[in-house]
């Protein structure tokens, strides 16, 4: 991990992406590397290329509250409120302290639109 890390941190997304699609490959189930394919997917392809790396992160996953945020901005990207606003009520119940703040803040502002 600490190798794909270091490639992302770089900027150098080829390499980084050749080390994660090994991993995944070695380790399909990993919530780990499905959340951070996520994140370099959004980086560089955007929501249609990282929505199905964040929608697998599990429930269970301590990447799971990051996974479901990414998902609600990518929903407020495509125009689909009222996703945007289940998935940001969801995530606000948590007991995670810096994605569920920043989850009932975007809602706050959400229904001040």
């Amino acid at each position: 991990m600490d190798a794909i890390m270091n490639a992302y941190k770089q900027e150098d997304f080829g390499t980084a992406r050749r080390l994660l699609s090994v991993a995944v490959e070695q380790d399909p189930q990993n919530d780990t590397l499905q959340y951070f394919n996520g994140v370099l997917e959004d980086r560089e392809e955007g929501c249609a290329s990282s929505e199905p790396w964040f929608t697998q992160v599990p429930a269970t996953s301590v990447f799971a509250p990051k996974a479901r945020y990414n998902l609600a901005l990518c929903a407020l990207k495509s125009g689909d409120l009222s996703r945007a606003r289940e998935l940001l009520g969801r995530i606000a119940e948590l007991k995670d302290a810096q994605v569920s703040a920043k989850a009932r803040d975007l809602l706050l502002r959400l229904e001040s639109m």
